[in-house]
């Protein structure tokens, strides 16, 4: 089982991962720009490239971070689901067309789908739940300016309307991605302090029947 944590840099997706990691037995946390050697590097290309400065840039970047995507599935999340275990994903398919296809008049679309289609070739990857943290990108600034000065990247230097505008493409997203990346949606308020954050949406995937409580 798969449960994906999306939203806009700065909403706390690896925080409420890693949160969710800790709090559930036999989970994991995978992130894609970081779970493996090569979404390492990817992650430090990106880092140096604005992947939304144009059509060419963000093509670059989607074809580099689905061969990080198929990095992780195939070396860490097909053999965690395969033992029984249930993984929590830092960003997935709605984060590739929220940031790939950030202008429609890029024409992205198409190809993003025809990437899609890779990863819905493998049956055991289906998304139950995609948990989108809903944050103001006030809020959102405010974190990212306190992140360490090694850990910000070229993209996170944008300001408030940038953000503002990423938010509204997740919305968008919801109805662009296959349903079978998605599943059930679950809408979360990030404003609030993590722990809190966390601890709601543990409450919600017991409600919705994602988590038993014995699982917890």
């Amino acid at each position: 089982m798969i449960i994906a944590v999306e939203g806009i840099d700065g909403s706390g997706k690896s925080t409420l991962a890693r949160g969710l990691a800790a709090k559930i037995p036999n989970a994991i946390a995978v992130r894609e720009l970081s779970s493996t050697a090569l979404g390492r590097a990817v992650s430090g290309w990106v880092s140096e490239h604005d992947i939304t400065k144009d059509r060419e840039s963000a093509k670059e970047a989607l074809e580099r971070i689905h061969a990080a995507r198929l990095s992780a599935i195939r070396q860490i999340v097909l053999p965690h689901i395969r033992r029984g275990g249930l993984v929590i994903y830092d960003r997935f398919a709605l984060t590739t067309a929220v940031y790939q296809a950030f202008k429609p008049e890029w024409e992205l679309k198409s190809y993003i789908q025809r990437l899609y289609t890779e990863i819905l070739s493998m049956p055991e990857i289906r998304i139950r739940t995609t948990v989108l943290l809903s944050v103001s990108p006030e809020k959102a600034q405010v974190r990212i300016g306190g992140r360490d000065a090694a850990l910000t990247d070229v993209n996170d230097q944008k300001g408030i309307s940038y953000l503002s505008d990423l938010s509204e493409r997740y919305f968008q997203a919801i109805r662009e991605v296959p349903s079978e990346l998605v599943g059930n949606l679950m809408l979360v308020d990030a404003d609030k302090k993590q722990d809190e954050v966390l601890a709601t949406t543990l409450r919600e995937l017991q409600h919705i029947g994602i988590l038993c409580y014995n699982h917890i």
